[in-house]
């Protein structure tokens, strides 16, 4: 195996620390095949995962492990996984097959990646140094881990590390593990080259590299922060045999996840423009497959002609809810207090929340309004219902008045408007007959399922109030979609 570059043997002084036993000897530029019993990297490292060495103990262990508890910004971490992964931007692996160079350094297998493997995201690039394995996964997932968790160290010349995070679960024999767990050495030792055999990262990852990002650190000590973090979402699979043979040698080598404090977890960001509208929604995430394959989506152009029938007639039952208004970056929505419900014959739904784009969503005979309004409802079985209505401009509306003079410009956090209410049973016209089909939301992740009722009869607001929306914002909406199939 030929020698890493100096910049290489910086990152992998860092990692081998964990590794050392706490003396001060600094590790050489390192060539690890040439790494000899006597080396002190091949001591048992002066940390562990239970007891008096554990997790919880080790910035008492030695002081350059203060940033084990002190550290604000520490992995791993939970993940919500109502945060969709991102696609964007691409996770570009450059991985080729390299002699499989493996070797055990007390905490874990660790496999060794020669120079030329590298990986991209964006702008950004770094080179592979190793890869090595926990059980069960660091990471958790609402609280829940998988089986196994394969990290994969990157570092780029000015010594940044980013680390590629694949959770395994129990599943079928995967045969791209095989060089790695038919060679797992169960005993400290030196890396050691597999003779004829070789791994090939490329193969073993998943075929979806979207990924939850964020900023944290090593997960064994010194626990160094910087390190930017990529965890797929999607786990690659190993069979319980493959699974077994690693926690033959490694049971409980998992750091439990860190207080995320300040930070965030960043996934898609979606919104009206080229690079992120509604055009390439389905390509941002995985989360987001429905709004490129789905066939029954939101919205839809609605032939006038087409009638509708009298019966089962739409009730409501709204009643006046505190002003909770906010701005989500995609809209501005305004919260709505239990109680409040759209009857549809047996159907019931109950008012979770309004909001507005501009122009409308739908379109009749293929033209827009100036606004759409979308009621959203949701059933004591989960289904979701929406009531959208067209606002045309017109008169002044005074139902609407509360809402358009407290529209706030800034994306934030939900915010009560001291003295003020809204009642949408004063915005909406007194003929409620309706176009009705079966849709989606129509934004992301755009699930569909959704009873849709289009108000046939337009309300009105004025021309300054419906420009007063649209400085904030005036091209929220998304194109009409096929109607295939359906029946309206």
């Amino acid at each position: 195996m030929s020698r890493l570059s100096p910049w290489k043997g910086i990152a992998l002084s860092i990692l081998l620390t964990a590794c050392d036993n706490g003396s001060n000897r600094a590790v050489d530029e390192p060539a690890l095949v040439e790494l000899t019993p006597e080396d002190p990297v091949l001591e048992e490292p002066n940390w562990g995962y239970s007891g008096d060495v554990g997790p919880e103990n080790w910035a008492s262990l030695d002081e350059s492990y203060a940033s084990c508890s002190q550290g604000l910004e520490q992995s791993p971490i939970d993940v919500d996984v109502s945060t969709p992964p991102s696609r964007v931007p691409a996770i570009t692996p450059s991985y080729s097959a390299t002699p499989l160079v493996i070797f055990n350094n007390g905490r874990t297998v660790e496999v060794e990646v020669h120079e030329g493997d590298s990986l991209a995201v964006g702008e950004n690039a770094w080179d592979v140094v190793q890869f090595h394995f926990h059980a069960s996964s660091e990471h958790t997932f609402d609280g829940s881990t998988y089986d196994l968790e394969m990290h994969v160290v990157h570092a780029n010349e000015a010594g940044d590390l980013a680390v590629l995070g694949v959770v395994i679960e129990a599943g079928e024999h995967n045969e791209s593990l095989d060089p790695i767990f038919n060679n797992l050495p169960r005993e400290l030792s030196s890396p050691t080259e597999i003779a004829g055999v070789d791994v090939n990262l490329a193969d073993i990852l998943p075929d979806e590299l979207a990924a939850w990002r964020y900023s944290g650190s090593l997960t064994t000590p010194p626990c160094s922060e910087g390190v930017a973090w990529h965890v797929l979402s999607t786990p690659i699979e190993a069979s319980l045999e493959q699974i077994g043979a690693f926690e033959g040698i490694f049971d409980d080598n998992f750091r439990p996840a860190q207080a995320l404090n300040e930070r965030s977890v960043e996934g898609v960001h979606w919104g009206y423009e080229t690079d992120n509208g509604p055009d390439v929604w389905g390509d941002l995430s995985p989360y987001y497959e429905s709004c490129r394959s789905g066939l029954e989506q939101s919205p839809i152009d609605i032939a006038s002609m087409i009638d509708t029938p009298l019966a089962p007639a739409i009730e409501i039952d709204y009643g006046s809810t505190p002003l909770v208004i906010f701005n989500n970056g995609h809209t501005v929505e305004v919260e709505h207090e239990e109680g409040s419900s759209l009857a549809v014959g047996a159907d019931e739904w109950e008012v979770l929340q309004f909001h507005f784009h501009a122009a409308s969503e739908h379109t009749v005979d293929a033209e827009n309004e100036r606004m759409e309004m979308h009621i959203v409802h949701r059933g004591a079985d989960g289904e979701l219902a929406v009531l959208g209505a067209f606002i045309e401009e017109g008169m002044f509306n005074l139902g609407l008045e509360p809402v358009f003079a407290n529209l706030p410009r800034d994306e934030g956090e939900p915010t009560l408007v001291a003295g003020q209410t809204v009642n949408l049973s004063a915005i909406l016209p007194m003929d409620l007959s309706a176009w009705r089909y079966n849709g989606s939301l129509t934004t992301p992740p755009c699930s569909e399922g959704v009873r849709w009722h289009v108000l046939k009869k337009p309300i009105q607001a004025s021309a300054s109030q419906i420009a007063l929306f649209e400085t904030v914002f005036d091209n929220n909406f998304r194109p009409t979609q096929a109607f295939n199939d359906r029946m309206l």
